[in-house]
């Protein structure tokens, strides 16, 4: 049941046509190379920012 102003949609004719695409943000990761290991350190930085039109 959706709800607008307190009012179900259908008892005013109003559908949901489709549903709306929402991207999910990145994350910011920075990769720290390390002499004398496989591999690098991973270090998790904040989301990145997300723009929607």
């Amino acid at each position: 049941m959706i709800n607008l102003d307190n009012t179900n949609i259908k008892e005013i004719n109003l559908s949901v046509s489709e549903r709306p695409e929402i991207p999910t943000p990145e994350q910011d990761i920075e990769h720290i190379e390390v002499r004398g290991r496989n591999g690098s350190l991973t270090k998790n930085m904040l989301l990145k920012t997300l723009n929607i039109k």
